[in-house]
């Protein structure tokens, strides 16, 4: 029996099974960053001298407002000032994800608490419709509290970086968000926010057309819903 050959075998063995075990956590500790934190926006980090874009979540972005009935609310603004608030002067943890974004994109936690969800959980941040899905359930969640954003008028923030204001399509100062449309052959119809020809309709006030802040205002001026 040629024992100098099993042992070759075993030892090369150890090793394989030793990479196997080291090789993760070092490469772990190669993509984490950890420290205070430095709020630049909703969703943008700086931790240890390194930006850091918060990963799977769209966060308001600072000049952004929203509309609630009450008027206009500095909703990027707030995004801000809530992360600050969540986060105080405790450091986070924030671990690099692979991808081909231009920004360095994390998943960051503090005290274990992920601040992607949190940002979503309260209506600061959305899920974008052609990104990662693993914050959908925090999304529905601010939906269905109607937390942050959920309860105004507001467009996404990444329609908002492509131009899009809020005031392009909803020139009510009270934040009334129901569009009340009279067509060429002058039938009243309203239109609600979440419906799919909402957006193509422009209200001409000085054609008589109007908001309406709910649609029972509009029922009871005699409009008929879409």
């Amino acid at each position: 029996m040629d024992f100098s050959a099993d042992m070759r075998s075993v030892w090369s063995a150890a090793i394989f099974c030793a990479a196997l075990v080291v090789s993760p956590p070092a490469l772990a500790d190669l993509r984490q960053v950890s420290g205070p934190a430095l709020i630049l926006e909703g969703d943008l980090l700086e931790v240890r001298g390194e930006t850091l874009r918060l990963w799977g979540v769209d966060a308001l972005e600072p000049g952004q407002n929203c509309y609630r009935r009450t008027g206009v609310w500095a909703c990027g603004a707030a995004a801000v000032a809530h992360l600050e608030a969540f986060i105080g002067t405790s450091e986070v943890r924030c671990l690099i994800q692979d991808g081909s974004s231009d920004e360095v994109q994390a998943k960051c936690s503090m005290k274990g608490l992920d601040l992607s969800a949190e940002l979503a959980n309260h209506g600061f941040a959305l899920v974008p419709p052609d990104g990662p899905q693993d914050y959908i359930l925090n999304h529905h969640d601010g939906r269905t509290h109607q937390a942050g954003l959920w309860g105004t008028v507001y467009v996404p923030p990444w329609e908002w970086r492509q131009g899009r204001r809020v005031l392009e399509w909803i020139m009510d100062a009270k934040g009334c968000s129901i569009k009340g449309d009279i067509s060429e052959d002058g039938n009243r119809t309203y239109y609600l926010p979440n419906q799919p020809a909402y957006d193509a309709v422009r209200i001409q006030t000085e054609h008589n057309e109007r908001w309406f802040c709910s649609a029972e205002d509009a029922d009871a001026a005699g409009w008929l819903a879409r």
